[in-house]
């Protein structure tokens, strides 16, 4: 039977996303769906959200850049984790609301 290689681990443990230390993140949409190139609004709304997000969790973001299928973040704060699982969970119903599908990776 043949083996299949063993997956690269691309996150670091959960402790160390809660350290204040900067991260650069990439929150990716599910299956690479160009939410963001077919719904300018969308851009606007995850703009927003960002700034909503890291208000309410206490983190600094240096920068971030909105592609078609995923986004781009340079940030810094105690609690990383919390702030990415908050600006997802704000954003899925303002994309559901354009199309009613996933918007994200299950791993993202």
């Amino acid at each position: 039977m043949e083996s299949f290689p063993v997956r690269k681990r691309i996150r670091l443990p959960l402790s160390v996303y809660r350290q204040g230390h900067a991260f650069f993140v990439t929150v990716a949409t599910y299956n690479k769906h160009p939410w963001f190139r077919l719904h300018t609004k969308l851009c606007e709304t995850a703009i927003q959200e960002l700034r909503v997000s890291a208000s309410t969790c206490g983190i600094t973001i240096y920068a971030w850049c909105i592609m078609p299928d995923h986004i781009h973040l340079l940030l810094q704060g105690s609690d990383i984790v919390s702030f990415v699982r908050l600006f997802k969970g704000r954003l899925t119903p303002e994309a559901r609301e354009i199309e009613p599908c996933l918007l994200y990776t299950s791993d993202a």
